[in-house]
């Protein structure tokens, strides 16, 4: 645990998961951090008894006044093997301490909630490219432009669509959806963007974000995105 900043938050989720994650905060109100997050994640072990928990570290960097709201979301996070199979989920607000402290993270704050994973949609399959992605303009690695992505399908309201940009393409720290038909999430870090749906779409829908890099190699590989 680096303690570099004057507050951490920890969230300790009972899984033997590692690897790279990355953070944004809900709707981008910037409550935390006045640029984007970032995760430092130390590995559990179910082999071990008792279990130790995945603790996931995010950085506060800036005074949050008290009774105030904190929304943030989580990439890269393995769901449990069980559909609806209950997880608790530990978060703890923690004052600099010492790195040994992998157990209590120097807590004065804690809360416990259960979450319930659901299966993944089965249409379309989330393993699965569909759609296209559009620049404009298609100048390779233009800045300050709008990537529009599109598909003929239906989607409903609160859906999901994730870019996953190539490792070139500079990923803004807030992302803008230009059209106004959802809200979109952005993880520098992990090259991604996301978007969750406010629209019912019957049949085909459409997004535009604005602000962004185009790749660097736009002949490479498809533009697609994953839902």
């Amino acid at each position: 645990m680096d303690p570099l900043f004057s507050n951490n938050l920890g969230v300790a989720i009972p899984t033997s998961n590692s690897g790279l994650l990355d953070c944004n905060e809900f709707y981008n109100t910037r409550i935390i951090s006045d640029s984007q997050l970032t995760c430092r994640i130390f590995a559990g072990n179910n082999s071990a008894t008792p279990p130790i928990p995945t603790t996931i570290r995010i950085p506060v960097r800036k005074a949050i006044p008290a009774n105030t709201a904190i929304r943030f979301n989580i990439i890269n996070l393995q769901n449990p093997s069980r559909s609806n199979y209950p997880m608790s989920v530990t978060l703890k607000l923690a004052d600099n301490c010492s790195n040994w402290d992998q157990t209590n993270l120097c807590a004065y704050y804690k809360s416990v909630t259960y979450l319930s994973f659901n299966n993944a949609p089965s249409l379309p399959p989330t393993t699965t490219t569909t759609g296209t992605l559009n620049f404009n303009s298609p100048l390779i690695s233009a800045t300050n432009t709008v990537h529009t992505l599109a598909a003929n399908y239906a989607i409903n309201s609160g859906a999901f669509l994730v870019l996953k940009y190539y490792s070139q393409v500079s990923i803004p720290a807030v992302c803008v959806l230009s059209s106004n038909n959802g809200q979109c999430y952005s993880y520098p870090l992990t090259n991604t963007i996301i978007i969750k749906t406010n629209i019912t779409y019957a049949s085909s829908f459409s997004f535009s974000l604005s602000g962004m890099t185009n790749p660097y190699q736009n002949t490479y590989g498809t533009n697609t995105f994953y839902t």
